[in-house]
């Protein structure tokens, strides 16, 4: 047994030639660890974690708030941007829907 594989301040004997004696434990206790998710990795940091840990969700991350075709983290969009050419249809307020090229955003 190591002293970074012991939790910070415990202290147990190791039987190691090279580490005979007692010993203190260096691993730190991480306890419960949140996450939220962005756009860069995260680093899960080293040490003790309890098991309480958690990544948070999104309640917007729907079907129905992605265009369709859309996959993200596992969720499929199928909203469909109504038709804006000649007034056809209204966006929402705060819709937004590509109309073709990156520069073409109709937001409503």
């Amino acid at each position: 047994m190591q002293p970074s594989e012991v939790l910070l301040g415990k202290t147990y004997w190791s039987l190691r030639a090279e580490q005979w004696g007692k010993q203190t434990g260096t691993m730190v206790n991480q306890g419960a660890q949140t996450y939220m998710p962005s756009t860069e990795d995260q680093v899960i940091a080293a040490g003790y974690h309890n098991g309480q840990g958690i990544v948070r969700g999104d309640e917007d991350l729907t079907a129905n708030n992605l265009l369709k075709g859309i996959e993200l983290f596992g969720v499929t969009g199928n909203y469909e941007c109504p038709s804006v050419a000649g007034g056809a249809r209204e966006l929402r307020w705060h819709q937004k829907c590509w109309l073709g090229k990156p520069s073409q955003l109709a937001k409503g």
